[in-house]
């Protein structure tokens, strides 16, 4: 293999490398922002419908 083709193949991976740690990073905030969000629904719910009613039988 060339010297080209070897540095070209160490770029490809660093690039690479480098774009699994970004998509790692959005990841983690977008389950970090759905976890909020469905935290805030709940305690919504909650309060609309609160356990005593949920507690009462038909």
């Amino acid at each position: 293999m060339t010297k080209k083709v070897q540095s070209l193949l160490n770029e490809l991976k660093k690039e690479t490398l480098r774009y699994k740690e970004l998509l790692d990073e959005r990841t983690k905030k977008l389950t970090s922002l759905k976890k909020q969000i469905d935290h805030e629904l709940q305690k919504e719910y909650e309060k609309e419908y609160p356990k005593s009613l949920n507690n009462q039988k038909p």
